[in-house]
């Protein structure tokens, strides 16, 4: 009822609340009246008929005294002929019926008939009248029953029972509920319509109100306002609602003027970040562009002839360098958080892989302090995950590259974990725990924030910009992780971060072979982490394995397992260990009969790389270098079972022959191919060509190649592609090793790393190409088949980890700042550099020219037929021509112009004259470039 009411109109309500109120107080009086009237009725009829049967009984007394029937049945007939009396009945005082008389009337006679005599006295009502009650009375359904007693001389003789029909009485009755229901009737139809004209003094105001306030809804108007026409509360209502809509008008303009303020502050805001990222574009070009000839000179100057002082200086200079390179990555890094321009790749990726190109990353600063880096992965870890593989290798090589800084000895442990694992994904739990100084716990608050160092003084043993902490934060905070440190002061440090990752769509983790199930392990290391960690792994496999913390403890292992039958069947040894190094445990190995049959696995630092020759010599079957990667110890296990013990005098089965590597190179364009083919070849391998995707798959199909160095971008099929079908050709014939796949892209910073991974590639090369990125990639995958340059310089030094751990610097971004000609990229050419190849330089450049010219011919066909895809490949194919031979500038108009086409922009007439522009002036420069070169030449002679 309440929720009918509450759905109705105020109109409606206050009629039906009124009515209502009427209905009751009309239904209230009524019901009284009727009950007042009935009673009196009824008093009225019990009254007469008392009277009546008083009288009778005097009468009939005498008759009851002499026992005179006739006389008594007198009186009872002369009864009967009154109004309403239906019979009589005079009975003795113990109940003797004496006489009795019933009405002759018609209409009496039904009654009688009905009622059938059921009256007759209760013994409680003849008791009453024994007792001296002189009459009771009873209201039956059609009658009234009255009996009266009948005395002689105040002694009881007799009752006399009257029964009188109520029908009047009934009708008088009906007559009167009959009038109430018309007077009710009427006075709730008076108050219906006085309700419906009173209504409108309250319901008016309201109506009114509502309606202005639908319409200030409706309109948004706040300037409308509700029209007073009454006081009291509904009055106060409506000003309330005026008042109310003067603040929000008032609140409006303040809020429409502060929004204009926002605006335009937005603007200036939008104007002062564009102008910062400018700036930055700028700066860091106006920075790297002095820096790449302070880097490429000190290159030139380290593969000249220098005395010991000047070639310390010269590496102090490329160190320096490179450490400044870093410094403005970080940077960058940084400005492009704060701009909210980051956003994270999602691709499969191999998540111990890519945590354990970490570790190879920084094995070197570490074995270069004697620490020990160590990897742990717990068991149960996906295979495979989905999110960006570069962002998380970078907070982990900030973490990992500051434990070592940190850290003067003992050892630097990275751990990996999954906290929660569902359909949807994993959160993994990163650690990088070290030995080193420790963090004060007033020193631990501010370490996140950027700017901020633990030591801020003057004096401070480690330099930085304070921003790598910061970057790696914000990274993980991209990750929806979170990213926090526990340490004490003097006794090491645990930087942890969380990072989430979907689930991958592909990938199985690499499993035990048949070789390696049910074998015995034996693990010696002197640096606990590590045989943990090794140890662990080993287990994981389902391979038996037991560790040893030194020679001695290792030597009495190996003789109890053999004296109980059950002898190790590999023995992983750490060649560098205190007090009896590796060495002299193998040769101790060998001197024990019973134990000599163990297979030795070396474990060598990342700068050692014995040849099959050294391996005979130190009695071992493999060596496996540290930080061993998961993939390489398991291949390392399995092969080592398959050869026999080294103490025969022919050569393991597994050793190498010397040769040199045999590389596939597969790339579209001509001067590309050449500078691959030049480098490659001044450094002493086999070169094979192949022109594009398809032509690479077949020669892989019928040759062995050690390496394959293939370019992402070619014509009838992609190197990514090529990939794919490489990794599932090796993948149908079970023996066949996985061949090192290098990627080559002249997108340094557009995030191809991952696609290259997540497509089967091995590693990442960005061009233009150096001859020392080339030779450290190659000897990081290639091992012993690396052979040297044939005139080694001094400048073949490790990249430092700065350069190593961030993206190759990209060619210059500003084409009117970039020059239109750097002879220096060709002259720093190691096949011109070592003088295997004097000519090279100037065939490689009457090469780009012809290639160029033919680009931008084809360039503008496509354009004219609007083939925007080939238009793309042709011209991201010049960038990396062009930064190759020192064409920047035009290198720098066709990567702007790359990265229109990808945002789907159509080849305009206007930027391709463009680029022929800075063609041409790359002509000018080059034949300018030569006639100086040809008149310093005849001066010279």
């Amino acid at each position: 009822m309440h929720a009918r009411l509450s759905n109705l109109s105020i109109r409606f309500r206050i009629i039906a609340v009124a009515v209502a109120t009427t209905a009751l107080a009309l239904l209230s009086a009524s019901t009284i009246f009727a009950v007042n009237q009935t009673t009196a009725a009824r008093e009225a009829l019990v009254s007469s008929a008392t009277s009546l049967a008083r009288v009778s009984a005097i009468n009939a007394a005498a008759a009851l005294a002499f026992l005179d029937q006739s006389a008594a049945t007198e009186i009872a007939a002369a009864l009967t002929k009154e109004d309403e009396v239906l019979a009589v009945d005079i009975d003795l005082v113990d109940g003797t019926h004496f006489a009795a008389a019933q009405s002759t009337k018609a209409g009496m006679q039904e009654l009688l008939a009905r009622i059938a005599h059921g009256s007759v006295l209760h013994e409680s009502e003849a008791a009453a009248l024994k007792d001296g009650v002189a009459a009771w009375h009873r209201f039956e359904d059609d009658h009234l029953l009255l009996v009266h007693r009948i005395e002689v001389n105040g002694k009881a003789v007799g009752h006399l029972t009257l029964m009188v029909a109520n029908a009047r009485l009934q009708a008088q009755i009906n007559r009167q509920l009959g009038f109430a229901a018309l007077v009710f009737a009427g006075a709730l139809y008076v108050a219906y319509l006085l309700a419906s004209r009173l209504q409108r003094i309250i319901s008016e105001p309201l109506l009114n109100l509502a309606q202005t306030m639908a319409e200030v809804s409706r309109q948004g108007d706040y300037a409308l306002r509700s029209r007073k026409t009454t006081g009291a509360e509904t009055g106060v209502l409506i000003d309330g609602f005026n008042a109310m809509l003067d603040q929000i008008q008032s609140r409006d303009a303040a809020l429409a003027q502060a929004v204009s303020e926002l605006k335009i502050a937005k603007q200036q805001a939008d104007t002062a970040n564009e102008a910062k990222s400018q700036f930055l574009a700028t700066m860091t070009h106006e920075i790297r562009t002095p820096m790449n000839g302070v880097l490429g000179m000190a290159e030139l100057l380290l593969n000249t002839d220098l005395a010991p002082n000047q070639l310390h200086y010269a590496q102090t200079i490329s160190h320096s360098g490179r450490i400044l390179l870093a410094i403005i990555n970080d940077v960058l890094d940084y400005s492009k958080i704060e701009a909210g321009k980051l956003v994270l790749e999602a691709v499969d990726f191999d998540l111990v892989e890519s945590v354990e190109e970490v570790s190879v990353l920084l094995a070197g600063s570490a074995q270069g302090k004697g620490l020990e880096l160590v990897t742990r992965f717990a068991p149960g870890l996906p295979a495979m995950v989905r999110g960006d593989p570069g962002r998380l290798q970078q907070v982990l090589l900030n973490l990992v590259g500051n434990a070592i800084k940190f850290t003067s000895r003992g050892d630097v442990v990275i751990a990996v974990d999954a906290v929660a694992t569902n359909d949807l994904g994993v959160q993994l739990r990163f650690e990088v725990r070290d030995t080193g100084i420790g963090l004060e716990t007033s020193a631990q608050d501010g370490i996140f924030d950027a700017f901020t160092q633990a030591d801020s003084s003057t004096t401070r043993k480690f330099g930085g910009t304070g921003l790598g902490l910061t970057i790696a934060k914000r990274l993980v905070h991209l990750m929806k992780g979170g990213i926090g440190v526990d340490s004490i002061g003097g006794l090491g440090s645990t930087f942890w971060f969380t990072a989430s990752f979907a689930s991958a769509t592909t990938g199985e983790s690499q499993q035990p072979t048949r070789e390696t199930r049910g074998r015995r392990v034996l693990v010696v290391d002197d640096n606990a982490a590590s045989r943990d960690a090794l140890r662990d792994q080993v287990i994981a496999w389902g391979i038996s394995a037991d560790r040893a913390g030194g020679a001695a403890e290792a030597l009495d292992m190996l003789r109890d397992a053999a004296a109980r039958g059950a002898p190790y069947d590999v023995a992983l040894i750490d060649m560098q260990m205190p007090r009896v190094s590796g060495l002299q445990l193998v040769s101790r190995v060998h001197e024990g009969a019973d134990i000599a049959d163990v297979r030795i696995v070396l474990m060598v630092p990342a700068d050692v790389a014995p040849g099959p020759t050294q391996l005979q010599a130190w009695g071992v079957q493999k060596v496996l270098t540290k930080p061993a990667r998961r993939s390489q110890l398991l291949d390392c296990l399995a092969d080592v079972q398959a050869t026999r013990n080294v103490r025969t005098p022919s050569l393991p089965a597994t050793a190498r022959v010397e040769r040199p590597a045999r590389i596939l190179v597969a790339e579209d364009n001509p001067v590309n191919q050449q500078v691959a083919m030049g480098m490659l070849k001044s450094m002493g391998y086999a070169v094979e060509l192949a022109s594009n995707g398809r032509a690479a798959l077949a020669a892989f199909e019928a040759n062995d190649y050690d390496l394959i160095l293939m370019d992402m971008q070619m014509p009838e099929m992609d190197g990514l592609e090529a990939t794919r079908r490489i990794r599932a050709r090796e993948r149908e014939s079970p023996g066949r090793v996985a061949v090192p796949i290098i990627a080559l892209t002249a997108n340094a910073l557009s995030g191809d790393r991952q696609l290259c991974l997540a497509a089967g590639m091995t590693d990442y090369l960005s061009k233009p190409i150096t001859g020392a990125a080339l030779r450290e990639t190659l000897q990081r995958h290639l091992g012993t088949l690396v052979t040297q340059p044939t005139k080694p310089g001094r400048g073949d030094q490790t990249p430092d980890t700065a350069v190593s751990v961030s993206h190759l610097e990209s060619i210059a971004t500003d084409a009117a700042a970039a020059p239109a000609f750097d002879p220096q990229l060709v002259a720093t050419l190691p096949m011109v550099v070592d003088g295997s190849q004097p000519d090279f330089g100037r065939e490689l450049l009457d090469l780009y020219v012809q290639d160029a010219s033919r680009s931008l011919d084809a360039i503008d066909a496509a354009a004219r037929r609007g083939d925007a895809r080939t238009v793309l490949r042709i011209v991201h194919t010049l960038k990396s021509s062009s930064a190759s031979v020192g064409a920047l500038a035009l290198a720098a108009v066709a990567e702007q112009h790359e990265s229109l086409l990808r945002a789907g922009n159509a080849p305009t007439p206007e930027w391709r004259a463009a680029m022929r522009v800075e063609y041409r002036r790359f002509e000018a420069a080059l034949q300018h470039h030569r006639r100086s070169a040809s008149t310093e030449g005849a001066e010279a002679a």
